[in-house]
């Protein structure tokens, strides 16, 4: 989408990037993790734009956090299973 309608569009959803950022990293920390990709904990991967990866050791704590986030949230989420 072009024009103001467009840019204040885009505006409002790197907000919100920022924002999920935001808490998920709080949310990390609280938990432990919050490590580089090298370590055992939780990791948000970098990324300025909608796609935000996150990096969680262990089947079954992923497929289970993956469970909750759709339940709970309007969001799409991938993982292995």
């Amino acid at each position: 989408m072009i024009g103001s309608e467009g840019e204040i569009r885009r505006e409002k959803v790197f907000r919100l990037v920022r924002l999920f950022r935001i808490r998920l990293v709080g949310l990390l920390a609280l938990e432990g993790g919050g490590g580089s990709v090298g370590s055992h904990s939780s990791c948000l991967l970098s990324s300025p734009t909608p796609i935000q990866a996150i990096l969680i050791p262990g089947n079954e704590r992923c497929m289970k956090l993956a469970d909750e986030m759709r339940n709970e949230g309007n969001f799409e989420i991938s993982n292995v299973r």
